[in-house]
């Protein structure tokens, strides 16, 4: 259940940005992920991660819980988007390789309950830092995980160069495009 935490804390902008204490979420429809649906659910939420889930009085909310009423609303786990662009987009403005972009095209997916992204090409310096420093537990941004630089040498000793090249960056993964002309 730790990725349904940035959606409930989605839901409820009161408790963005509170990583500490604990938070009973009460009341609303929890779609588990595996298919269940669970009605009147609570969520206890503890140092900003989901300790215990299930129906309203399967669930022990502790007493120095602040409550926080869902009633009519759906929770469902965040969800992750495979495919995406971070910092290259900007509406119609050009692109904006800057950390302040970067962290506020990551807000945007956290917004939209997309809790982790895998960006696919392009990114540079400030997704990578991004990315460096999503150790530290934060409900106001999207995890990111890059495949930095596409490799896309025209033969194999320029590939092996860009990969060389893109690996320094240490990303996640490396997304080689073949080009068959």
């Amino acid at each position: 259940f730790g990725l349904v935490s940035a959606v409930v804390l989605a839901l409820a902008p009161s408790t963005r940005g509170q990583g500490s204490g604990v938070q009973a979420f009460t009341g609303a429809t929890l779609i588990d992920g595996t298919g269940s649906r669970i009605d009147n659910a609570v969520l206890v939420i503890r140092d900003g991660r989901v300790v215990s889930a299930g129906r309203s009085g399967a669930v022990s909310i502790p007493k120095e819980a602040r409550q926080i009423p869902l009633g009519g609303k759906f929770v469902i786990p965040g969800l992750i988007s495979a495919h995406v662009h971070v910092s290259d987009v900007r509406g119609l403005a050009p692109r904006a390789y800057t950390d302040e972009n970067t962290r506020r095209q990551l807000g945007v997916f956290a917004r939209y309950g997309i809790t982790t992204v895998l960006s696919l090409g392009g990114e540079q310096r400030p997704a990578l830092a991004a990315r460096d420093a999503q150790g530290t537990a934060t409900h106001d941004r999207s995890r990111i995980y890059v495949s930095g630089e596409v490799v896309t040498g025209k033969t194999p000793e320029q590939a092996r160069q860009m990969v060389a090249s893109v690996a320094e960056g240490k990303p996640d993964i490396i997304k080689i495009r073949v080009d068959d002309n």
